[in-house]
């Protein structure tokens, strides 16, 4: 599709690429190549990056591994779970989650989400009342979890709360990190991640059974079974240095994208009023079909994305169109389904770009909706 605001497209080459190639990230290359420990497992790299990870989230235990979605399953297994179980998740979340407690013979039991997105914290009691004895929070789309309440819920019903920071590695709740707040942690590294190494993630924990389950499920004849290469590790050093000066960086671009958007009533900030900061690796936005009548959502994405910028539709409620067997469910997720349609995620490397390209980019959707009946004309056309 050929860009429907002019031509050249408002953003010609595209999203900003990531990962960045800082001069950090090449010397920490070269090292890892010089002292030829790129391609093993085990060794300094990985060690000084579990160091690193343990001071930065003062957490006792950290668990590498060769992806986040395993690193869900390991906080599982180390929680327990088994064939029958029920693992209580909002119905709007990362579909690996979902498919991951399937994988392990466990049963989804989905509850709604609140105004905001995160998991609803009354529901989610009632789910532990019920007999579920674990539950997963993911903090999504620049949104953090109720993580406080569901802490303080989840240990009233000796349950385990396992807690997915993937998007959001340098963020916090009431002072202390996102990641923590859990029995048990879990981050991300995949390749389009605050903190990437193409793929990759770890498990925290400040409880030793757990962290010895992990060692016992993940550690086969000697060898990890899904590992992180000292490479990765490598590159990951000098990321987690900047984490916190990118994540200021980013929240005052999240700020000034806000301010723009006020004079565009068909695209409202995901946003709750939480005791801490959040990461935004895809900033949620919930798109109005009323207000940009006759353009749709999806042409919405469209237009947008042939401009170059880089945005995209939310997730699926992870209970449409699956089979009733998979999952169970406990009332209704209409607000899960409302999520679904209606968020648009734009992805985090524009934020780091000049105030300029902000204020380009809040200009490019604006002018989307003002213009939205010949867009709309010119999207359908181009289908």
């Amino acid at each position: 599709m050929v860009a429907v605001l002019g031509d050249p497209p408002a953003f010609p080459h595209g999203p900003p690429p990531w990962p960045r190639t800082t001069r950090a990230i090449r010397e920490a290359l070269l090292r890892a190549l010089s002292d030829h420990h790129w391609g093993t497992y085990d060794g300094p790299h990985t060690e000084r990056l579990q160091q690193a990870l343990r001071s930065f989230y003062r957490t006792e235990h950290v668990f590498l591994t060769g992806s986040g979605t395993y690193g869900i399953e390991l906080a599982l297994r180390a929680a327990g779970v088994r064939s029958g179980d029920r693992v209580v998740m909002a119905a709007y979340d990362f579909p690996g989650n979902f498919l991951t407690v399937l994988a392990l013979g466990a049963t989804p039991l989905l509850v709604d989400v609140d105004e905001y997105g995160r998991i609803d914290v009354d529901r989610a009691q009632a789910a532990l009342a019920a007999g579920a004895k674990v539950v997963i929070v993911s903090h999504l789309h620049g949104v953090l979890g109720p993580i406080e309440r569901l802490r303080s819920i989840a240990d009233q019903h000796g349950a385990v709360l396992v807690e997915d920071a993937a998007q959001m590695p340098g963020a916090t709740v009431g002072g202390r990190r996102v990641g923590t707040w859990g029995h048990l942690g879990v981050l991300s590294f995949g390749g389009s991640k605050l903190l990437s190494a193409g793929r990759g993630g770890a498990v925290l924990t400040n409880i030793a059974l757990y962290h010895q389950r992990i060692r016992l499920a993940a550690i086969r004849a000697n060898d990890i079974v899904c590992p992180l290469s000292q490479l990765q590790a490598a590159v990951l050093l000098p990321q987690l240095e900047e984490l916190d000066q990118l994540d200021n960086i980013r929240a005052a671009a999240v700020g000034r994208l806000y301010d723009g958007l006020r004079e565009v009533p068909g695209l409202r900030p995901l946003w709750a009023d939480v005791d801490g900061r959040p990461g935004y690796y895809k900033v949620g936005l919930l798109f109005d079909s009323d207000s940009f009548a006759p353009l749709g959502r999806d042409a919405f994405l469209r237009a947008a994305q042939a401009e170059g910028i880089g945005i995209a539709a939310g997730f699926r409620a992870l209970h449409a169109g699956r089979s009733t067997r998979r999952y169970q469910r406990l009332g209704p997720l209409r607000n899960a389904e409302r999520f679904a349609e209606q968020l648009v995620l734009l992805h985090h490397p524009v934020l780091l770009e000049p105030p300029s390209t902000l204020d380009r980019l809040i200009q490019c959707l604006a002018d989307i909706y003002e213009q939205r009946d010949r867009v709309a004309t010119a999207v359908c056309q181009s289908m």
